[in-house]
């Protein structure tokens, strides 16, 4: 079932300033099967009772918010040098832009079609349905201006692993593209693997604790999936599917925040926000995809 026009008209007049990128106004996988299995369909995975209390957490919250005014109290362990030498692969692979000339790149928008729809994909990859799928115009690419070829392999990869969230987003309110997409720039963002500005860019400050010391674990999270890469090509595709069971994380963490919030395109970018808060605590608390997974929200 496809949403109506006037919910895709508003989505494209609301949501364009989350894409980042120089898109105008208007139309602007490899993954872990073990891990799959492992999610039974979820890609939080089994949910547990275990794990900080809210009280626990409030205290947390406290400390790093007197460490970050408390000259010299900062206990933080800071990404080193060599942690950056081995991420600037994969910085350089999501960067890479989506380009319609770029045969993979088509080959990849088709899938995503045939994820979205039965009908045969139009030959020039340009159509209205497009909107339906929670893109802002008839031609993807211009979406995928901020968030790259990346962010378009991302949306496949939670198909893969979770068909049925997808298929859940993609009959909802909530515009199953543009969704995808800010995931993959928001986390993208929190790792500061990104130079394109979105709405975090001048509503989250990177360099306080709590932020530092998540983004310390996401990369602890990344590079320990990839130490026993041979080459810097093997170790891009394996930090990429980490990335991607992480993005699943989040993109389930989004849709749960839209449904308690009662989500519309008018807020879009207040849950957008607390996704990212939220994404934040968890891997300030986790240094492994497991410990995500299991991890209540």
């Amino acid at each position: 079932m496809l949403r109506n026009s006037k919910k895709n008209k508003e989505a494209q007049q609301v949501t364009q300033p989350l894409l980042g990128g120089n898109a105008p106004p208007g139309p602007q996988p490899a993954f872990n099967t073990q891990t799959a299995n492992k999610s039974s369909g979820s890609c939080a995975g089994p949910k547990k009772n275990g794990g900080l209390s809210k009280a626990g957490r409030i205290l947390i919250d406290l400390f790093y918010a007197i460490t970050d005014v408390i000259p010299g109290m900062s206990l933080v362990p800071e990404v080193t040098d060599q942690e950056l030498q081995l991420l600037d692969p994969f910085k350089a692979h999501v960067a890479i832009p989506y380009d319609s000339s770029d045969e993979t790149h088509t080959a990849k928008l088709k899938v995503l079609w045939q994820a979205c729809s039965s009908d045969p994909h139009p030959e020039t990859l340009v159509s209205e349905v497009w909107k339906d799928f929670g893109f802002q115009g008839t031609d993807p690419a211009t979406d995928f201006r901020g968030g790259g070829v990346f962010s378009l392999t991302n949306l496949l990869v939670l198909n893969t692993i979770n068909r049925t969230l997808f298929v859940k987003v993609l009959n909802s309110s909530l515009p199953l593209a543009i969704a995808g997409i800010n995931v993959t720039m928001m986390l993208l963002h929190l790792l500061q693997a990104t130079k394109h500005k979105t709405c975090f860019s001048t509503s989250h400050n990177p360099n306080t604790v709590a932020a530092r010391t998540a983004r310390k674990n996401f990369v602890r999270i990344l590079l320990s999936e990839s130490y026993s890469a041979s080459s810097p090509e093997e170790r891009v595709k394996i930090m990429s599917m980490a990335f991607g069971e992480v993005y699943c994380i989040a993109f389930e963490c989004l849709v749960k925040i839209w449904e308690t919030e009662g989500g519309n395109i008018m807020n879009f970018n207040a849950i957008l926000l607390k996704c990212r808060n939220a994404m934040e605590a968890k891997l300030r608390a986790c240094v492994s995809i497991d410990e995500l997974m299991t991890m209540e929200t």
